[in-house]
């Protein structure tokens, strides 16, 4: 990618962007995002997963604004413990179900210009090595929970981005990809979720030819 935004290490990660100004919060709602984004940084297993569990409870109760107002906020531990190739399955869904309802809940007008353009670059180059990875394919609960927060990145995120940059189409297409396989092989709520974000890609590139179309790396 041409940027990747730099998250500091450890608690310093989430202590670093304590209190966002300018948010619509009360100080009760303020203190467990910060609490929770904390404790995802914390390098006992049981304390993060625990973590993730209060911040998804968070991300799904708060308002549109409020999540807008601190995207970045509780996207960075998200983003950082989801690069770490040894966390375990039970961490993994729940970092995944945090993920969700930030992506698909939060207000896009209220993140600033320059940064809601890199949600989908950003967030999708993690799903997408993610579903690289047996073991998370080999999982159920997994995969469709990385699926599910692939679709609401393409449905809400990539609109802002710059289409035409060759990182998106490349991702866009190995989505595509992706969706078309397990449309032939997965469980019937993958298949059902493949083929809700084939209807994505057709719906955000205002085209039903866009599935015949070639993307580097894809045939369908």
């Amino acid at each position: 990618f041409t940027h990747v935004p730099h998250y500091p290490p450890g608690n310093a990660m989430a202590a670093s962007a304590a209190s966002p100004t300018g948010t619509l919060m009360g100080p009760a709602a303020q203190g467990l995002l910060q609490g929770a984004c904390v404790g995802l940084c914390d390098p006992k297993l049981a304390v993060a997963r625990e973590a993730a569990e209060d911040l998804s409870r968070h991300l799904t109760q708060a308002s549109p604004s409020e999540l807008g107002t601190t995207f970045d906020f509780a996207l960075a531990p998200i983003f950082a413990r989801l690069s770490e190739q040894d966390a375990p399955a039970p961490l993994l869904e729940a970092l995944l179900a945090a993920l969700a309802p930030l992506l698909e809940r939060a207000a896009t007008a209220a993140v600033p210009s320059g940064r809601a353009a890199r949600v989908f670059p950003l967030v999708m180059e993690r799903l997408l090595g993610l579903l690289e990875r047996k073991e998370v394919m080999a999982s159920e609960d997994l995969a469709s929970a990385t699926l599910r927060c692939a679709e609401a990145t393409l449905s809400r995120w990539y609109r802002l981005c710059n289409r035409d940059a060759e990182v998106v189409r490349l991702q866009l297409g190995f989505l595509t990809h992706l969706a078309v396989q397990l449309l032939e092989r997965g469980h019937r709520d993958l298949r059902l979720r493949c083929a809700s974000i084939l209807c994505a890609v057709v719906r955000e590139e205002r085209s039903a030819d866009a599935l015949a179309c070639f993307y580097p790396g894809v045939c369908t």
